[in-house]
């Protein structure tokens, strides 16, 4: 009985307001559940937005704390602390059957020699844009908030994409 006033002492109560990038929900619907098991009096809201808004949203108080994929010097810029959690870096994402899919590498020539279908986010246009500025044009197919959407785009040969690997050997999921 003792312990168990002890321990509700140092519950945490209240609301927690997180904003994250579509990429991260799967990763931090694992914390929110650890979290409400060990205090299951925080109410928890997650909105899910591009990086740019998520980093607006905890200048102007209305998230708690911010998941989102941005360039260090971008952020170190800020008044606010930040925490990296991973270093990521950029892959091509190609079908199974398509000629990319059994290269190791790509050149950016290469690259640009296919249509692209890319996730709409921040990150994701600053390399698009860094990538042009250097190498030249790329052909946009679409962008789009829908990982189906994607999917189905690159598994039917129309188009390639890119994306993050932060999980040293990634899988070819399509």
């Amino acid at each position: 009985m003792l312990l168990e006033s002890e321990n509700r002492k140092h519950a945490l109560s209240g609301f927690l307001r997180l904003g994250t990038i579509p990429g991260e929900m799967a990763t931090l619907v694992n914390v929110i559940v650890s979290l409400k098991k060990e205090h299951p009096e925080v109410h928890i809201e997650v909105t899910q937005q591009d990086s740019l808004k998520t980093l607006q949203l905890v200048r102007q108080g209305k998230i708690n704390l911010g998941m989102n994929a941005l360039p260090e010097d971008l952020l170190q810029q800020e008044a606010r602390p930040f925490d990296t959690l991973y270093q990521g870096k950029m892959m091509v994402v190609a079908g199974r059957n398509s000629p990319l899919a059994s290269q190791k590498s790509i050149t950016p020539e290469e690259m640009r020699a296919y249509s692209f279908v890319l996730y709409k986010e921040d990150y994701i246009d600053m390399f698009i844009r860094d990538f042009t500025e250097q190498f030249g044009d790329v052909n946009i197919l679409f962008k789009t908030n829908s990982d189906s959407a994607i999917q189905s785009a690159i598994l039917e040969g129309l188009a390639i994409s890119i994306g993050e690997a932060r999980f040293g050997n990634t899988e070819n999921r399509y």
